[in-house]
C-alpha cells in the first residue's frame, strides 16, 4: 500500500491532488520514503468535529474542485477507494487538496480483486461494502457521504459497529436532506440523493457531470 500511494497519486498531476514528487522502496538506501508536497490546512474531519452545518454555497465550489480532480484521476484509471473528510484538506488559500491514495486502485494494481473490504466503512460505497468489483462511481458516492454529513452534521448512515454501518449503507435510504436542513435548495438536494443512489447505475456516469451540475 505504501507504493501503491506512491504509483496513484505520482501519476496524477492536478491541483486538487498532493503532488508526489518522488519515491523509493527501499532496495537502494534500506529506507522506503516518499517526498511529497507538503500542504498546509486543515482536514475536513475537522470541519465535521465542529457540529456546524455548512453553507452550500460555500462549500460546493470545494466539492467542484474534488470532482474535477476525481474526475482527472478516474480518466487516468486511478479510483481513490478512500474518500472522507479526513483525506480532504482545505488549505489557508480557501482551496482543498485530495490526498492518501494508499488504497487506491491503479490499472496495474495487483490487489483489485473482488471480495476486498478497503477503506473507511462509513464513506464506503455499496459495491465496496458488499465486496463487488468498483470504478469511479464509487468515488461519487462516498463523496456524496461527505457532502450530506457537511450540510446536516450527521452521517447518512449512522452506526454503533461496522455490521450496522455496512447494513445501512446496502439497504436503507439516509434521512431525507431537506428535513434536516430546511431551506436548502431542492437542487442541492437532488444531486446528493443522485450520488447516493444504491445502484451505481443510477449515480453520476462520471465525476465530470457532476462538476457540471455544481
Amino acid at each position: 500500500r505504501f507504493l501503491r500511494e506512491a504509483r496513484a497519486a505520482g501519476r496524477l498531476s492536478h491541483p486538487t491532488i498532493v503532488t508526489v514528487y518522488e519515491a523509493d522502496d527501499g532496495s537502494n538506501s534500506g529506507v522506503p520514503f516518499i517526498a511529497m508536497e507538503y500542504v498546509e490546512g486543515l482536514p475536513w474531519n475537522y470541519k465535521v468535529r465542529q457540529g456546524i452545518k455548512q453553507d452550500p454555497d460555500s462549500i460546493l465550489p470545494l466539492f467542484r474542485e474534488i470532482a474535477s480532480a476525481l474526475d482527472y484521476a478516474h480518466k487516468n484509471g486511478v479510483v481513490h477507494r478512500d474518500i472522507k473528510p479526513a483525506n480532504i484538506v482545505q488549505t489557508p488559500d480557501g482551496h482543498v487538496k485530495l490526498m492518501d491514495f494508499g488504497i487506491a486502485k491503479v490499472p496495474t494494481s495487483e490487489l483489485t480483486r473482488e471480495g476486498q473490504f478497503l477503506g473507511t466503512p462509513a464513506y464506503m460505497s455499496p459495491e465496496q461494502v458488499m465486496g463487488r468489483s468498483v470504478d469511479g462511481r464509487a468515488d461519487l458516492f462516498s463523496l456524496g457521504t461527505v457532502l450530506y454529513e457537511l450540510l446536516t452534521c450527521k452521517k447518512p448512515f449512522p452506526g454503533e459497529d461496522i455490521s450496522t454501518v455496512t447494513y445501512r449503507i446496502a439497504r436503507d435510504e439516509p434521512e431525507p436532506l431537506l428535513d434536516l436542513t430546511p431551506g436548502l435548495a431542492p437542487e442541492v438536494e437532488q444531486m446528493v440523493r443522485h450520488l447516493l443512489e444504491k445502484d451505481p447505475q443510477r449515480r453520476y456516469a462520471t465525476a465530470g457531470e457532476l462538476v457540471e451540475d455544481i
